[in-house]
């Protein structure tokens, strides 16, 4: 479905339906598409009248009229907006066009105004990996076969003579960029954080509906091997983008605004490393900081994923990482009365060698308002347990006045055993962790200390 999309004309798409009998046509009020005009007359400017000025929602507001759109919230959609070269949106109240040069509507038929193309869940289409400039084979889909005479003056003039008499062949039109640029993962970052406010009629379907992207921007140029791709995470993004966090949002879904909290799917769709594995909005805030080499604490030991096909961007059975780091055991408060997934302030209070008793942590000290913790627990359920087990994945020093020292982690639990069996892994060397949250922190007595502890190499699961 993929290629049907990537190599269609237009996609026409009946955005309004609420289900495939909803059609694209329905009454709405033609006022609503007008714009909202008013004028000013200047004391000190023009003599000769008011100057017109039309009033422009934030980015926004006007997001919302457009995947508020009942097919828009659903997960599919996202790829088939992105790999379609033209879409034709026929909305509830209005039509959206969308192409690699313009994104328009009845209401700004001449393309969006500037504040509104800088958003890019609106300009989806703009984003880097949906073509790549240097691509001379866009948007041409067809191509005359080389005679294969040698590039010599006599063979340029006798290949352009003949090229109308040549076989024509399909030529694959690429979406890719290059993985040399930070630029792909940045996107890639915006088009799963937009995915994950999407919904899913089967759980299995999270990673095959996206798979259409992945694939497209896997292919890197002439001469460098595509990136590895791990159950929706990049090998080489890795292991910064291990810090991406969950997020409490509110949906519209059928007229009313509901509370969409994130949660993990009761059948194995992913690692717990991976976005892919939590049913919730998805953020890459902390993943996407400017991070020097020498800041990584973590080392990459060992990844794997087991794909249910031979399909690698498809559905996963099992994977795990192993990653080599410093490890500790921590008991933490909060001022939350109510266990919750949103970004919550806490105060780490004890820190501990991972398998030793509480009896011989470090005390901290007393942190200040300024000084807490940033804890974001995956799930509500997460955060009921009082002692978490910290991984620095990385950790800034202050190098320079303006710097600021902070540790950067993930928040882990060991593995039980029904949690190793639905993982379907099988292991021989020691106990397997699972992620439940993250966690960031600039007080630096604690950084200092979970820098300093032991490094061990711990499989996450």
């Amino acid at each position: 479905m993929s290629k049907v999309y990537r190599y269609c004309s237009v996609n026409i798409a009946a955005a309004g339906a609420a289900d495939s009998k909803g059609g694209c046509y329905r009454t709405r009020d033609s006022q609503i598409v007008q714009r909202t005009e008013f004028d000013i007359q200047w004391r000190n400017g023009n003599e000769s009248g008011p100057s017109t000025y039309y009033v422009v929602p934030e980015p926004r507001i006007w997001r919302q009229k457009l995947l508020d759109e009942p097919l828009n919230q659903r997960c599919w959609v996202v790829q088939e907006r992105i790999l379609s070269p033209r879409t034709l949106q026929f909305g509830r109240q209005q039509l959206f066009w969308e192409c690699r040069e313009k994104i328009a509507c009845e209401t700004y038929h001449r393309g969006l105004p500037v504040s509104l193309q800088g958003d890019t869940f609106i300009a989806i289409k703009t984003l880097e990996l949906g073509d790549e400039t240097s691509d001379d084979r866009w948007p041409a889909l067809h191509v005359s076969k080389n005679s294969g005479i040698a590039p010599t003056l006599f063979g340029s003039m006798w290949n352009k003579f003949t090229e109308l008499f040549r076989p024509i062949v399909r030529q694959e039109v690429t979406l890719y960029a290059t993985k040399r640029s930070g630029a792909v993962y940045r996107d890639w970052d915006t088009v799963v954080e937009l995915y994950s406010l999407g919904e899913l009629t089967f759980a299995n379907d999270k990673l095959i509906a996206i798979a259409g992207i992945a694939e497209a921007i896997s292919r890197g140029e002439e001469n460098f091997p595509n990136d590895g791709y791990l159950a929706g995470l990049w090998h080489s993004s890795l292991p910064s983008h291990l810090l991406w966090t969950t997020e409490n949002v509110n949906v519209l879904r059928h007229g009313v605004w509901q509370p969409k909290a994130p949660e993990r799917y009761h059948k194995y769709i992913a690692p717990s490393w991976s976005w892919p594995s939590v049913n919730g909005k998805i953020s890459f805030e902390w993943c996407q900081r400017d991070f020097d080499k020498t800041d990584y604490l973590a080392t990459m030991v060992d990844v794997h994923i087991t794909q249910r096909t031979e399909y690698r961007f498809g559905s996963v059975v099992s994977g795990h990482l192993t990653i080599l780091a410093p490890i500790a055991s921590c008991l933490w408060t909060s001022e939350d009365k109510i266990p919750s997934a949103r970004p919550s302030l806490a105060a780490i209070t004890q820190i501990f060698p991972l398998g030793e008793n509480c009896d011989v942590a470090a005390q901290t000290f007393p942190a200040t308002t300024s000084q807490l913790e940033k804890m974001c627990f995956d799930t509500a359920e997460a955060s009921t347990s009082k002692e978490i087990i910290l991984l620095p994945v990385i950790g800034t020093m202050q190098k320079t006045a303006h710097d600021t020292e902070a540790i950067f982690a993930l928040i882990l639990r060991k593995a039980l055993q029904s949690d190793i069996r639905r993982a379907s892994f099988s292991t021989r060397s020691g106990d397997c962790y699972l992620r439940i949250g993250f966690l960031y922190t600039g007080r630096p007595q604690v950084c200092r200390i979970l820098r300093n502890m032991q490094r061990q190499s711990v499989t996450i699961i």
